[in-house]
């Protein structure tokens, strides 16, 4: 995108926010529960603590749920403590097997493509988050005053608003059960969409075809032969010079055997197309063609579009990436994260003395291996968009 059409998507987003703002006071929707601000809405019901108490009613079933949640939660903070200390020492150290952490900023470290997908995994992650604390405070006997929706910036979500009084005067071990549901909740869906990716193609019975039919170019690297030659994107390959090419690993080897500057005759779902390879960046005596590549699965009826399996798996891809992230981070002892809070909860259950005093201490070690963390990361690593 060019530098205008960056301010003109920031201008209309001004634009619809100003709107909204305008028609809600017109309305006065706050009347109905909706609120309005610079940049965030909220829509507060009682509607959905209806839903949450009919969830809540096994408290049997969710008590033992609950207590399997504490003894994660605890194995969170103590695997996140220990992972980011390490990682942050690999940083320091310029060592291999570092990992990147960085910030969810749309346009500086989210590309555009990558922004829908994120926002989806991250309101599934909100709810479901928020759900499972607006549950366990009722299997608790905790009053839930109200929940809605939200959308925040460009980031929408959900919550649900505590009786704050009654949670700070229950028992310790009522307290550790909910403040560690949300982030169990996240793990265990986010180990859900980890198996879907593991048996990606038997997610698209009975639509598509579980054995790939060919290499899908998902998107065309700018100047490269493929761009050149006017393959566009979603255009289905299969075959290059007679050979057939079935999926994208057969799509690999044979281009780990071709040279620059050699052309090649694809054959598409459009017919064939000539191609003139370039050098790989990572091996310049490889020969590229210039395209993001995705597994084809054929679709079964004619009426389901070609691209979907592999949005399916891009869905896929980010809800396991951001519910097993951040609900890791989220545990990480710093108050006021859950993490922090269940810290709080286990000191009080050992009836622990100075516990602000412990409560400020780990707090302020969490926060600088995560600093440190994103500072060294954006050192070595950059901007890079994801």
């Amino acid at each position: 995108m060019a530098a205008s059409d960056y301010i003109i998507l920031f201008v209309a987003y001004l634009g619809a926010w100003l709107i909204l703002y305008v028609a809600s006071k017109a309305l006065k929707a706050e009347r109905k529960g909706l609120t309005v601000g610079p940049f965030y809405a909220m829509y507060r019901t009682k509607a959905f603590n209806r839903i949450l108490e009919r969830l809540g009613r096994r408290k049997g079933l969710w008590r033992v749920l609950l207590n399997m949640a504490t003894a994660l939660s605890i194995g969170q903070i103590i695997y996140i403590l220990l992972s980011l200390t390490r990682n942050m020492l690999r940083l320091a150290g310029g060592v291999e097997g570092a990992y990147q952490i960085m910030l969810l900023l749309p346009g500086l470290t989210i590309s555009w493509h990558s922004l829908p997908y994120i926002l989806l995994s991250l309101a599934v992650l909100v709810v479901s988050h928020e759900a499972a604390h607006g549950i366990a405070t009722i299997v608790e006997g905790i009053p839930v005053k109200s929940s809605g929706i939200f959308f925040a910036a460009v980031f929408p979500g959900g919550f649900v608003e505590l009786d704050e009084e009654r949670l700070e005067e229950a028992d310790p071990q009522a307290q550790l059960r909910i403040f560690s549901a949300g982030s169990a909740a996240n793990l265990a869906l986010g180990m859900i969409f980890l198996l879907l990716m593991m048996g990606f193609p038997y997610t698209l019975t009975p639509f598509y075809e579980t054995k790939p039919g060919g290499v899908m170019a998902v998107s065309i690297i700018e100047g490269s032969g493929a761009a050149q030659a006017g393959l566009t994107p979603w255009t289905i390959i299969t075959g290059i010079n007679g050979t057939d090419i079935r999926d994208v690993s057969g799509l690999m080897a044979y281009m780990r055997s071709t040279n620059p500057n050699l052309t090649l005759a694809l054959s598409t779902d459009t017919g064939q197309i000539l191609v003139k390879t370039s050098p790989h960046p990572s091996n310049h005596s490889v020969g590229m063609i210039g395209i993001i590549p995705f597994e084809y699965y054929p679709p079964k009826f004619y009426w389901m579009p070609k691209q979907l399996p592999y949005h399916i798996y891009v869905v896929e891809y980010w809800m396991n990436t951001l519910l097993i992230s951040i609900a890791l981070i989220n545990m990480l002892p710093l108050y006021p994260l859950d993490g922090g809070r269940v810290l709080v909860s286990i000191l009080k259950l050992l009836k622990f003395k100075n516990i602000n005093r412990v409560k400020l201490i780990v707090s302020i070690f969490s926060a600088g291996i995560l600093a440190a963390n994103l500072v060294l990361s954006m050192s070595r690593f950059g901007f890079g968009k994801i």
